[in-house]
């Protein structure tokens, strides 16, 4: 089965269509990688970037903690489902790999707030929670 690596990652870009064979890819990995592999792409030539996310079925905990890879397409599902319902507020889906549970979406700014960072530090944003019970609602 295939394993995301920084040194795979650029090749599986390549074989799924979302960079030219000839195209130079900056990989790099990204923090917080717990329950997943997670790899930041870029590819200058085409200005996109992208992350490329595998769902591991053996937690990166202390502990033995499994998890079923296919929660992946179940990500895929809801991010598309989100960005129908809230165009905008949500990195678009622009490839899905069930086989090798997979998931590339779109990389989002370098400046784009990290909620689970916000919500670590204690900083709180009654606009966005309602906008979300609205959006619910």
């Amino acid at each position: 089965m295939f394993a995301l690596t920084l040194e795979s990652a650029p090749g599986y870009l390549v074989r799924r269509g979302l960079a030219p064979a000839d195209a130079e890819i900056e990989v790099a990995e990204l923090a917080g990688g717990v329950s997943a592999t997670v790899v930041s792409a870029r590819i200058p030539a085409t200005e996109t970037a992208v992350v490329v996310k595998q769902a591991l079925a053996r937690l990166r905990v202390k502990d033995d903690w499994r998890a079923k890879q296919e929660r992946t397409e179940l990500e895929a599902a809801a991010l598309r489902l989100c960005g129908r319902l809230t165009p905008g507020r949500v990195p678009a889906v622009l490839d899905n790999d069930p086989a090798a549970h997979v998931v590339v979406m779109e990389l989002l700014p370098d400046d784009a707030s990290n909620w689970q960072a916000e919500v670590a530090a204690g900083r709180a944003h009654a606009e966005v929670g309602s906008w979300a019970g609205e959006t619910l609602g």
